[in-house]
C-alpha cells in the first residue's frame, strides 16, 4: 500500500499536467482513435517531416509518430498494434517514405 501511494505522490504533477493539456501543439498533425462504445480507449497522434518534393495528392517524407497512447484496461489486445498499423497505411495512401517515431514521443501502451 505505501508503494501505491508513493507512485501516486510522485505522479502527481504528471497527472495535473496531463489535464491542463491544450491541443495547440498538433498544428496540422493527424490524430488517430479508437473507441469502444462511446469510449475513446486509443490514439496515435501523427505528424508528417517533409521531404523534398510533394504534391497535393502525394507527399515526401515520413510519417512521424508523436504520441501514441491506449487506456491502461485494453492494453495487451491489440488496440495499439492496430492504431500503428493504421497510421503505417495513412502514411503509405499519403506517398510517404516510411513511418517512425519521434524521439520525444509520447507512449503509454506499456
Amino acid at each position: 500500500m505505501a508503494l501505491l501511494a508513493a507512485v501516486q505522490w510522485l505522479t502527481r504533477d504528471y497527472i495535473a499536467h496531463a489535464e491542463s493539456f491544450k491541443y495547440e501543439w498538433l498544428g496540422d498533425d493527424t490524430v488517430l482513435i479508437t473507441k469502444f462504445g462511446d469510449e475513446v480507449i486509443g490514439t496515435v497522434v501523427l505528424g508528417w517531416e517533409k521531404g523534398e518534393k510533394g504534391s497535393r495528392r502525394k507527399k515526401s517524407g515520413k510519417g512521424i509518430v508523436r504520441a501514441w497512447a491506449v487506456r491502461l484496461k485494453y492494453r495487451h489486445k491489440g488496440v495499439g498494434r492496430a492504431l500503428l498499423e493504421e497510421a503505417v497505411k495513412l502514411v503509405g495512401e499519403k506517398g510517404g517514405d516510411g513511418t517512425e517515431f519521434a524521439e520525444d514521443h509520447a507512449s503509454e501502451c506499456a
